[in-house]
C-alpha cells in the first residue's frame, strides 16, 4: 500500500509540476505582452497633436482676421484715392457704386472668408447690422466716448468665427462722402448720392468717429486643423 502511495505521488509530481511550469511561463508571457501593449498605447496617445484651444483659435482669428481687413481697407481706399486724383468727387461716388463691390467679393475668394462692412447709418440697406453686431457697434462707440481705443474682436459658434474690427473715419478725404452737407459734402455731389442711394444715412461723420465695423467669418475648422 505504501508502494501504490508512493508511485502516484511521483506521477502526480511529473503531471502537476509541468503543468504549473507551464501555466507560470504563459502567465509571464501574457503580462510582459499586456505591459508592452500599455506602454505603445500610452506613447500613442502622447504623441497624437491635439487642436488648438478655444482662446488659441480666437489669437489666429485675429491675427487674419486683422490681415485681412487692412489688405482690404487698403485695396479699397488706394482704388478712391486714384479715382479722385483722375476724375474728381462726382465720379468718385458712381466708382463706389459700381466697383466696390466687386473689389470686395474678389478679396473673399482669394483668403476664403465672408467680408462685409456694416454701420448703424448706412449708405447701401445691405450693410445693416444684426442684433449681435449692433451690440457690438454700441460697445466701440461707447469705447470711444469713454476715450478708450476700440479693439477687434473674435467670437467663436459651432461652425465659424466671427471676427470684428471697428472702421474708424481718420481720413478727410472720407469727409467729401460722409461728411456734413453744405460743409464737407457739396450740394451737387450730394444730389448723386442720393440718386445712387436713395435711402442715405451715412453722411454728418466727423473726424475719429466709428464709421461701421468689419466683419469677417472664417470656417472654424481651418483653424483647428493648426
Amino acid at each position: 500500500m505504501h508502494l501504490n502511495y508512493w508511485v502516484i505521488n511521483c506521477l502526480e509530481k511529473r503531471i502537476l509540476i509541468p503543468l504549473f511550469i507551464s501555466i507560470a511561463m504563459t502567465m509571464k508571457y501574457i503580462l510582459v505582452s499586456l505591459f508592452f501593449v500599455i506602454i505603445s498605447l500610452g506613447c500613442n496617445t502622447s504623441s497624437k497633436k491635439h487642436g488648438p484651444t478655444e482662446e488659441e483659435i480666437k489669437l489666429l482669428a485675429l491675427e487674419k482676421g486683422n490681415l485681412i481687413a487692412d489688405e482690404t481697407q487698403s485695396v479699397l481706399a488706394s482704388n478712391l484715392k486714384r479715382v479722385i486724383q483722375r476724375d474728381g468727387i462726382s465720379q468718385t461716388i458712381k466708382y463706389c457704386d459700381v466697383k466696390a463691390y466687386p473689389i470686395v467679393d474678389s478679396l473673399k475668394k482669394v483668403y476664403k472668408a465672408d467680408i462685409r462692412r456694416v454701420s448703424l447709418r448706412t449708405r447701401n440697406p445691405d450693410n445693416s447690422p444684426d442684433q449681435q453686431e449692433e451690440n457690438i457697434i454700441h460697445q466701440y462707440i461707447d469705447n470711444i466716448n469713454n476715450g478708450e481705443t476700440p479693439s477687434p474682436l473674435a467670437i467663436l459658434d459651432i461652425e465659424n468665427v466671427h471676427f470684428y474690427k471697428p472702421i474708424i473715419l481718420n481720413a478727410a478725404l472720407c469727409l467729401n462722402c460722409h461728411g456734413e452737407i453744405g460743409i464737407d459734402i457739396k450740394e451737387d455731389n450730394y444730389e448723386i448720392i442720393k440718386a445712387l442711394y436713395t435711402s442715405d444715412n451715412a453722411t454728418g461723420y466727423k473726424m475719429g468717429d466709428l464709421r461701421g465695423v468689419w466683419i469677417i467669418t472664417f470656417k472654424r475648422d481651418i483653424f483647428e486643423k493648426q
